[in-house]
């Protein structure tokens, strides 16, 4: 699950200091169980808050997971796939356009996007996480934990900081909000996720029929 997470790299080398006094212990019991996930499906609602936009965009679609770093994030206006850590592909069915993107590009690009997560990975172990970031604040809002993270000055170029938010109880996955350098942010919900169903053979492989595709190396 190495390029979700961070793929929701971010593989970025952020500092994996913590504060003494947060109770960590929704993150590591949702690392543990999101460790041992095969697949997972989920709906999602997404805001993406710009500064130049009264209100926020909204879309909603689908996501689809497999280990180790496998996604499909799918709207009506953009799909983007990604394969074992291979090159992601965003395509927009409005225009009949499509970017490959090579896998050295997609920090700036994912970012780009406004699938931030896609090139990240979910950590296989809460060591992992650590090492990738710093745990800022752990609140509990209502039946959900928010997990505040920071990142390293100059460790990613669009990205300041991302709020992780997991069900409490269950422990799984319930949004992840980005919030950019530029004063916008995106807040994805996720809602009917399904741990280890049955993906479709070619879940990750984007047909790109009838599609004018841009090579982006």
């Amino acid at each position: 699950m190495k390029s979700l997470f961070l793929l929701l790299s971010l593989i970025l080398g952020v500092g994996s200091s913590v504060a003494a006094d947060l109770d960590l212990a929704p993150v590591k019991q949702w690392v543990e169980r999101t460790s041992k996930l095969k697949t997972f499906t989920a709906s999602f609602t997404q805001l993406r808050y710009l500064k130049t936009v009264r209100k926020p965009l909204e879309s909603s679609g689908t996501i689809s997971f497999a280990a180790p770093d496998s996604i499909r994030w799918q709207s009506a206006k953009l799909i983007a796939t990604m394969k074992s850590g291979d090159s992601l592909t965003i395509q927009r069915p409005e225009k009949m356009e499509a970017e490959v993107i090579a896998h050295s590009q997609l920090q700036q690009k994912a970012d780009d996007h406004g699938v931030a997560f896609l090139e990240s990975g979910f950590p296989r172990s809460f060591e992992e996480f650590q090492k990738k970031f710093t745990i800022t604040a752990v609140t509990k809002n209502g039946a959900m934990w928010q997990v505040e993270t920071k990142l390293a000055e100059g460790s990613n170029p669009i990205v300041r900081k991302f709020i992780l938010l997991i069900h409490d109880g269950s422990f799984t996955l319930g949004g992840l909000q980005f919030f950019f350098r530029d004063g916008s942010r995106i807040e994805s919900t996720f809602i009917n996720l399904k741990e280890n169903p049955a993906l479709p053979a070619d879940c990750f492989k984007p047909d790109l029929k009838g599609y004018t595709v841009k090579n982006v190396k």
